[in-house]
């Protein structure tokens, strides 16, 4: 145990640090709220219980999942400052995703939440309600929250895998706990975390790392790029994965797609493709689009089907572009032209007999609904993709 010494700043409140108990670098705690550390220099995970601080085990060593965020990083959010102080990532059977501690100039906190590139910026709340068991959430299902209907978006079992920084939680490393999500037709995203007792409820809403005015972000120019290399399991050819969230990836020598969702080994699961379809936009290529400038990491073609109509049938081309600060879109080629298609994060609000939608305080009609099949995949995707896979749509 070591004694905790105060630090004058020149914000309001104080940074308590002390020598880390395993190697004696000094370790900050600049929130009341945070109970944990862990060590920057030796990784050891430390708790502070009034004014000792207490080794209580050696953290994991982090992914790099290519963000533009990190520790130390700032920038303003409803008007009130904040600072990155610490880092919680976890993996599910959907993949990775990454969660930054932001701390207020008052030393309360919240959460920027990063998945696949979007952001969810979350403060803590207190519900109303009280919360049923996790196995009660069924994903698609409508609940009321505090009077608003949310919906059911994912309910899994989570694990965290390593940390850094400061933290006002640390659950046990890789010990699965339920966490789940609902999202509301405003945009409005709520998570339960059902790893502590009472679980721990957030509600946020989307945000662009610009709007936030962030400073101090990751260096692009000057970090080191970590690509993953394997062997082709079909044809031997060199394999290169640059995005660490990428779920599946195809092979340039033999087209075979590749599924990474069980990491990188002898036994990766793979399928050959036959008669591939060129993209008209190159892999890799950047290009600016709408002031933005992304890159082509993924291809697929799809053909779709009217429900009853086993005759006609209709293709389009979607490609996945990325960007460090935006995350993930889709530039659609289809015979009514080009479109861009973003993911949202919030969930529309469906009428009784699925004919409506109201999203964002805006009412959409149905037109198309049809059943669609995925018949050729090219690049890296952040979700498993495979030739043969089979979805139902409804374009609004």
């Amino acid at each position: 145990m070591t004694g905790l010494s105060h630090v004058a700043t020149n914000t309001p409140q104080r940074i308590y640090r002390a020598p880390c108990p395993a190697c004696g670098a000094p370790v900050e705690f600049r929130s009341a709220q945070s109970v944990f550390a862990v060590c920057s220099y030796c990784s050891s995970t430390v708790v502070r219980q009034g004014e000792t601080l207490s080794r209580v085990g050696k953290m994991a060593e982090l992914f790099d999942d290519h963000s533009a965020l990190q520790l130390m990083a700032s920038g303003r959010f409803q008007n009130r400052a904040f600072t990155l102080v610490g880092r919680l990532q976890y993996k599910s059977p959907d993949g990775p995703w990454t969660e930054w501690i932001a701390m207020f100039d008052d030393g309360t906190t919240g959460v920027l939440g990063e998945d696949n590139g979007s952001y969810v910026f979350s403060l803590p709340v207190r519900l109303k309600r009280e919360l049923p068991q996790a196995a009660q959430l069924r994903v698609g299902a409508t609940t009321a929250i505090d009077g608003v209907p949310f919906n059911i978006a994912s309910n899994v079992a989570v694990a965290l895998v390593s940390a850094q920084g400061e933290l006002p939680k640390l659950p046990p490393l890789n010990e699965t706990f339920a966490m789940v999500e609902l999202r509301s037709s405003t945009g409005d995203v709520i998570s339960i975390d059902y790893g502590a007792n009472p679980p721990v409820v957030s509600r946020g809403k989307e945000v662009q790392l610009d709007a936030l005015a962030m400073s101090g972000l990751r260096d692009e120019s000057a970090k080191e790029e970590k690509g993953r290399q394997f062997a082709c399991p079909n044809c031997g050819a060199q394999v290169a994965v640059t995005l660490d969230t990428s779920k599946s990836i195809t092979c340039r020598s033999c087209n075979t797609i590749i599924d990474l969702t069980k990491g990188i080994g002898s036994e990766m699961q793979h399928a050959m493709q036959a008669e591939p379809v060129q993209p008209l936009i190159p892999l890799g290529t950047l290009g600016q689009l709408q002031g933005v400038e992304w890159q082509v990491v993924g291809f697929q073609h799809r053909m779709g089907q009217e429900p009853g109509d086993d005759d006609e049938q209709f293709g389009w081309s979607e490609y996945l572009l990325y960007n460090r600060k935006r995350g993930f879109s889709f530039l659609v080629d289809s015979e009514d032209g080009w479109s861009v298609v973003k993911p949202t994060t919030g969930g529309p609000s469906l009428s009784p007999n699925g004919q409506s939608a109201v999203y964002l305080g805006t009412n959409y009609k149905l037109l198309y609904a049809y059943n669609a099949e995925t018949n050729y995949v090219a690049g890296e995707f952040y979700w498993p993709v495979e030739r043969g896979m089979k979805t139902f749509n409804r374009d609004f």
